[in-house]
């Protein structure tokens, strides 16, 4: 699964991927990029490399106190 971020100015964020509920399941090491657009991948394993469940999750990007969720669904 791709994940596109855009970053308007010099920035830090972190990506997170939790369940339905609230389980997390992968995340990214918070990190300063500067700006423009990233494509992050998530290969559909966990932080410990085991497979996710097809199904429902929440990409929580995170930024300087900003939140933003969006729904995705992961189909095997």
């Amino acid at each position: 699964m791709k994940i596109r971020v855009g970053m308007i100015k010099e920035d830090e964020f972190k990506v997170t991927i939790f369940t339905l509920a609230g389980r997390r399941v992968w995340q990214t090491r918070p990190g300063s990029f500067n700006d423009g657009y990233y494509r992050l991948e998530w290969d559909g394993r966990n932080q410990e490399g085991q497979d996710a469940a097809s199904g429902v999750y929440f990409v929580v990007l995170e930024s300087h106190g900003r939140r933003e969720i969006r729904k995705v669904l992961l189909i095997k």
